[in-house]
Parts: structure tokens; C-alpha cells; sequence
């Protein structure tokens, strides 16, 4: 094999090999083809069955819970919607993809496209807010109903009664997995949802290529919006959850203490982190809390009705502490107030105990004010970098591109003086240019009139004959070509170029013969036909689809009411083989009767 610089040559010996290598990689791509597609396959066959069982969950929560306490007013509207917040909807939307993801995997193909379903259906998640802020709310009413309200429990004892009997009767995989799960185990449910699409969409994202996969975009775009979403839903919670805390924290409170100190400890910037328990030795040994917060350290006493406040620290105006007893310490700078207390007093006892619990407080109180000096400080690195590269550019720019800057600057000149011989020169050049470019601009508008009246000449002559819609498309379409040749020539063109627009003009400007006009109206025609050819097919298919749905829908009533005449069958048999075995007992016990009679008359006779 001898290989040149401009072309590869190849022996007749050597085609053999070259055959076996392509083959080789061939399969071996196929291969790996075939795997991905495999996995990728699997992971869209699990979202179809997961959001399957899902929706299965939310059918029994609908209609075996939500109904029934409805209907039999076991609990008011109030608690029945507190209890389940905003199911019904979520139950709404993921029917409504269950049922596009079915359709989508009953001729499933590796080219099937999953990404615009959740695309749409994306837009909807918002709705688990409401859900997910008030799941424990919900939970805690349960625990209180269950507790509490007699008709409640045994409304779930009957529940589970009846999922039992299902399972033994039917014995599907389906109703044996929703039996025995509880009403909180299902109300989860919708919570560990969303990190399951995300989960799921990133997997199917791995086995799926950009240039083989359609749904690639579409796949990015959803997961991207859902990510989107569940972080939205998260941090509301969050948020939620925080307040209800700083809530709870006030309502322990001592009103008269939070009067003192002007205190308001619930505003939506401040976020909880930790309390401690502390017993003071020195102090006959009573007991104080400590409240730690982003902002705040509350110290307070601890009594069995309601918490007194003993101090404020602020974290955001502490600085360092001066062991030094002559070193001036200013109690704005110190961040503490305490109440009824000298300064000169507290001042080292203070830094005793804020010694004391500063190693356990330290790791809680540096991830909350570390973010916050640690977010300012990047943002501060990078305002600078971005400052020095500026005016890394603008000296570069400036001393490489002083003599550009210079020729481009033109030096005002006083009245009466001349310009040099090379400055008319430039100027006459750049001026001949100039007036080049507003020549053709003008020839360009002449045209356009030339072209314009030859234009109105024809339509007045054509309204005659009765055909000027034919004619003005036509026409109209020809002077976009010609002006859209004229605009891509370029400035400095021959002679030949002025001819040929002229021939352009005068194919324009003249008039269509009957041939031309039969072939327009036949090609009208064939694109009309084709149109409703198309029409026609999807209307076809759309029936046909609809045939199918109704077929399937009258095989599955017929299964279900085979199933039900085998269950009355089969009750009917059952109670058969009841009375044959009280028929049989009864008998058994005549024959019985029978024989102690005659035992007792055998008696009598001797």
C-alpha cells in the first residue's frame, strides 16, 4: 500500500483486509447502538409503569377517601380540604399524561418522542405548591382525627376491610400493592413525585444522542423546567417552614421581655438555625435557651408557661473581642444588650461565656454568616478582574493602535489655509466613490418608476379581459427578482451588466401568454388535490384510531362483565355447597335422634 499526498492507493491484496475492518467497526458501533437503545428504552418503559402506579395511588385517594367522607359527611369541607390540599387537580393533569404517554408507547420505536409531553405538562407542576407547603399541616390533622374522631378511624378500618376482600377476590398485582398501604404512606406520595422526574429524565438523557434522538431539545427543555420548579416548591417550603418556627419561638415568649428589648422576631430575612439547653451552675443551677438565628443569638430563662429574654447578641455587628481590661470596647461595635446590667460589669463576664459556648455555637454560626461574607467577597473578586481586564484591553488597544487613531482624526483648519497635494488627492478619491454609489442609487429609483408605470399599464389593459389577480401575483412576484438581482450586483460593474438588466425589465414588463397561464392553473389544481388528499388520510387515520379506542373500550366492559358473572357464579356455587352442608348436618343430627330413641326404648322393654 503506497500513499501519496494527494491521493491513498490501494493494492488488489489489500481489499480483503480493508472489507474485514469496516465490517468490524461496523459492528462494533451496532453494538453499542443497540445497548443504549436498550437502556433507553427500559428507562422510558419505567416512567410509563411508575406513572402508572402513581395515578393508581391518586384514583384511590380520590375516589375511596375524598367521596366517601364527602357523601357520608363524616368531616366538614374545611378539614376535608385541608386534609387533602389540591389533589384533585394534580389527579387532573396526571391522568391527562398518563393517557398521551400510553398512546405514545403502543407503537413504541427508538425515534418516539417523550420530550414534548413533559414539555407541556411542565407548565402545570406548579399546582404541587399548595400541596407540598401544606403536607404537614395535613398530617397533623390526621394524627388528630385518628386520635380524636371515632368516625373517622372507623371509616379507614371499613376502607381497608374492602380493599382486603378486592385483593382476595380479584387477585391482581395492582390492588395487593394499594390494599395495604396506609392514607399517610399514599398522601407522601405526591412530595417524592418531582424528584423522580428529574431523576428519571437525566437518566434518559444519558442513553440519547443529539444527532440520533430528535427528542434530545425537547428532553433538555423539560428537565430544565421541572429542575426549575422543584426547586421553586422547595424553597417555598423552606420559607414556610421557617416562619412557622420564628412563629412557634414568639408565641414562647415573654410579651413584657420582647417589650424591653423592641424586638421583632419574625420578618421574612431572618432564618433559624439552632436552640440550645443550657443548666447554669453559678446561677442555682436554673435552666436558659439559647435561640440562634442568622442575625441573632437570644438568651433567655426558661419557665414552665413562657421563655423570659436575659439578653440579645447581633452576630452582623460583633467584631473582635480585646481581652486586654484598659482596651476600649464601645457596646455598639460589641453587638449586646442586656437588661439592668452595668457595662462596666458584663463586659469580661460576657466574653467568659461567650467563650464558653462559642466552640459548640461556632460550626451553626458559620455556614449562616460565612454565605453571606463569602457571596460578597466573589462578587467583589470578580467586579475587580473584570475592572483590570478593561484596562488591560484599553492600554493594549492604545499604544498598538495610535497611528490608526491618529489617521483617522482630521486637524480642524483655520480660514484661507489650503489643503496639501496628497489631502486632495485622498479626498478626490473618496469623493469619486461616493459619487458612484449615488449614481446607481438613482439609476435604481428610475427603474423602479420605469417599471412601476409599465406595471399600471398592464393591469388597466388586463381589468379587461377579467384576469387581474392572475396577473398582479405574477407580476409582482417578477419585480422581486429583478430588483433582488440589481441589489446583489456590485458597484463597480461593466457595461454587460447594464444590458442585462435591461433584458431583465422587458421580460418583466411583458404580458403572459394563454399556455402560461393553463400551466399555472393546472399546477393550482394539483396542489389542491394534494391538499386534499392529505385531508382525506388524516381524517382516515383519526377514524381509525377512534375505532380502535371504541373496540378496546367494548372488549374491556366485556372482560369486566365475564369477570363479574364469574364472581356471582362463583357465589352462587359457594352458597350451594353452604346449604348442601347444612342439609347434610341436619341430617346427620335426625339419624342421631334417631338412634338415642331407640336406645331408650330398648331400655324401657328390659
Amino acid at each position: 500500500m503506497g500513499a501519496d499526498n494527494s491521493k491513498l492507493k490501494v493494492t488488489r491484496k489489500e481489499i480483503p483486509q480493508f472489507v474485514q475492518l469496516q465490517s468490524k467497526l461496523r459492528s462494533h458501533l451496532y453494538k453499542r447502538l443497540h445497548k443504549r437503545e436498550v437502556k433507553r428504552k427500559k428507562i422510558a418503559m419505567e416512567i410509563l409503569t411508575t406513572e402508572e402506579t402513581y395515578v393508581s395511588y391518586l384514583t384511590v385517594l380520590v375516589h375511596e377517601y375524598m367521596g366517601p367522607l364527602k357523601a357520608q359527611k363524616v368531616i366538614g369541607n374545611e378539614e376535608l380540604k385541608s386534609l387533602f390540599p389540591g389533589i384533585e387537580i394534580i389527579y387532573q393533569y396526571n391522568s391527562k399524561l398518563l393517557s398521551q404517554l400510553q398512546e405514545k408507547f403502543e407503537a413504541y420505536t427508538p425515534n418516539t418522542q417523550i420530550g414534548p409531553i413533559f414539555l407541556t405538562f411542565s407548565q402545570f407542576l406548579k399546582v404541587y405548591t399548595t400541596f407540598v407547603n401544606r403536607f404537614e399541616q395535613s398530617m397533623d390533622l390526621y394524627n388528630q382525627l385518628s386520635s380524636k374522631n371515632k368516625k373517622f378511624g372507623k371509616f379507614l378500618d371499613k376502607t381497608r376491610e374492602a380493599e382486603i376482600k378486592r385483593k382476595e377476590e380479584e387477585q391482581t398485582q395492582q390492588l395487593t400493592s394499594n390494599s395495604f398501604l396506609s392514607l399517610p404512606s399514599i398522601l407522601i406520595m405526591p412530595v417524592q413525585r418531582l424528584p423522580r422526574y428529574v431523576m428519571l429524565l437525566q437518566e434518559l438523557l444519558k442513553y440519547s444522542t443529539p444527532f440520533r434522538h430528535k427528542d434530545y431539545q425537547d428532553l433538555q427543555k423539560s428537565l430544565k423546567s421541572i429542575k426549575g420548579v422543584t426547586d421553586q416548591v422547595n424553597e417555598t417550603k423552606r420559607r414556610v417552614e421557617n416562619l412557622s418556627r420564628l412563629t412557634d419561638i414568639n408565641s414562647r415568649l415573654d410579651k413584657n421581655s420582647i417589650a424591653k428589648f423592641e424586638l421583632n422576631l419574625v420578618s421574612p430575612s431572618r432564618l433559624y438555625s439552632n436552640e440550645y439547653s443550657v443548666i447554669c451552675v453559678d446561677d442555682n443551677k436554673k435552666s436558659y435557651v439559647f435561640y440562634l438565628f442568622n442575625d441573632l443569638l437570644l438568651i433567655c430563662k426558661s419557665f414552665s408557661r413562657r421563655d423570659q429574654i436575659v439578653a440579645v447578641v447581633d452576630l452582623l455587628k460583633m467584631t473582635r473581642f480585646n481581652q486586654n481590661k484598659n482596651a476600649p470596647q464601645n457596646k455598639s461595635n460589641f453587638g449586646f444588650r442586656a437588661d439592668g446590667i452595668d457595662y462596666d460589669n458584663y463586659r469580661f463576664a460576657e466574653l467568659k461565656t461567650l467563650k464558653a459556648f462559642m466552640s459548640q455555637l461556632k460550626k451553626s454560626i458559620i455556614h449562616v454568616r460565612g454565605t453571606i461574607r463569602g457571596v460578597q467577597f466573589l462578587e467583589n473578586k470578580k467586579s475587580n478582574k473584570e475592572k483590570k481586564k478593561k484596562q488591560k484591553i484599553e492600554n493594549g488597544n492604545g499604544n498598538g493602535n495610535k497611528n490608526e487613531k491618529e489617521k483617522d482624526k482630521v486637524k480642524p483648519q483655520a480660514k484661507g489655509h489650503t489643503k496639501s497635494k496628497s489631502a486632495r488627492k485622498s479626498f478626490i478619491s473618496r469623493s469619486k466613490i461616493t459619487k458612484k454609489e449615488i449614481e446607481k442609487g438613482r439609476n435604481d429609483t428610475k427603474t423602479e418608476k420605469k417599471i412601476s408605470r409599465k406595471m399600471s399599464k398592464i393591469i388597466e389593459k388586463e381589468k379587461k379581459r377579467g384576469k387581474e389577480k392572475e396577473i398582479v401575483s405574477d407580476v409582482k412576484n417578477r419585480k422581486q427578482s429583478i430588483f433582488m438581482k440589481i441589489l446583489e450586483k456590485k458597484p463597480n460593474e461593466n457595461k454587460e451588466t447594464e444590458k442585462n438588466t435591461k433584458e431583465l425589465q422587458k421580460k418583466a414588463t411583458r404580458r403572459m401568454t394563454k399556455r402560461e397561464i393553463k400551466e399555472n392553473q393546472q399546477k393550482d389544481k394539483e396542489i389542491t388535490k394534494m391538499k386534499n388528499e392529505k385531508e382525506k388520510e388524516e381524517e382516515r387515520k383519526k377514524r381509525g384510531k377512534e375505532e380502535e379506542r371504541k373496540k378496546k373500550e367494548k372488549e374491556k366492559k366485556i372482560k369486566e362483565k365475564e369477570k363479574l358473572k364469574k364472581l356471582k357464579e362463583k357465589e352462587k356455587e359457594k352458597i350451594k355447597k353452604l346449604k348442601e352442608k347444612e342439609k347434610l348436618k341436619k341430617l346427620k343430627e335426625k339419624e342421631k335422634q334417631k338412634k338415642i330413641k331407640e336406645k331408650a326404648k330398648k331400655k324401657k322393654k328390659k
